[in-house]
């Protein structure tokens, strides 16, 4: 799979937000990143995600928004 022109398009406009998101979890996590790959991811997707995890109705609610999304994103080509 490679991104084709489109998809270095949307890619380079999503740049900004990608880094802000970075500084954000960078800042909320903060340098106790934790034990182990699974707690760091872990406690990653929760800033992302905006802590839902543990809160079934939140999380259904994330779950459900994301199959709406197409399965094949823009500028994708395989």
């Amino acid at each position: 799979m490679r991104l084709s022109e489109e998809g270095w398009r949307v890619l380079h406009d999503c740049e900004d937000d990608i880094r802000a998101r970075e500084d954000r979890l960078t800042e909320l996590i903060g340098p106790d990143l934790g034990d182990s790959l699974a707690e760091v991811l872990d406690r990653a997707a929760s800033v992302l995600a905006g802590g839902y995890f543990g809160d079934r109705a939140a999380e259904a609610a994330a779950v459900e928004a994301r199959r709406r999304r197409p399965a094949k994103g823009p500028g994708l080509s395989l």
